[in-house]
């Protein structure tokens, strides 16, 4: 029995002898048999050390189970790490495409409303020299042709410098 549990193997298994004075006498009689039943694993106690053995026993299997705990938690903490880095990395790369989409996004609407010759305003210059044209682009987008349209555009007249600009 002390060899083997099906599907564990015990380092020893304790043998209750609940007289103490049995053991003793046992231990006189045979002053080996503390010896042989360490070999095979057998260990005696007796009613005056069982508690603390118990005890003993029950505080190695907590220590080993919380050690087991503590490097579980340490291998899923070092994922837990990695994954964070990778998140972060993709968070970047998502802040630097965002980045580059406002740039472009801001490059079509300069070219689109903004700026001389801007189509905006090329195609309201059109539409003011009789292009037939169902829809009108709306009012927001036609305000911000804030820059004066280019000096000989398509039935535009250069729009004469100011005072101040005169030289």
């Amino acid at each position: 029995y002390a060899e083997r549990v099906p599907g564990r193997s015990l380092d020893f298994v304790l043998m209750f002898v609940p007289l103490e004075a049995a053991l003793v006498v046992a231990l006189r009689q045979a002053p080996e048999l503390l010896e042989e039943s360490h070999r095979l694993g057998v260990l005696p106690v007796t009613p005056s050390n069982l508690l603390v053995t118990l005890k003993t026993i029950e505080h190695l299997w907590r220590t080993q189970r919380q050690q087991r705990n503590a490097e579980a938690i340490a291998e899923r903490a070092g994922r837990l790490y990695d994954k964070l880095v990778g998140f972060v990395e993709d968070l970047g790369e998502v802040g630097r495409r965002l980045d580059q989409a406002k740039a472009a996004h801001e490059r079509a609407v300069g070219k689109l409303s903004r700026g001389r010759g801007n189509l905006v305003r090329q195609a309201e210059t059109l539409r003011e020299m009789g292009a037939q044209s169902r829809h009108q682009l709306p009012h927001e987008l036609r305000e911000d042709d804030t820059l004066e349209a280019e000096p000989g555009a398509i039935g535009q007249e250069p729009t004469p410098r100011s005072p101040a600009h005169s030289a």
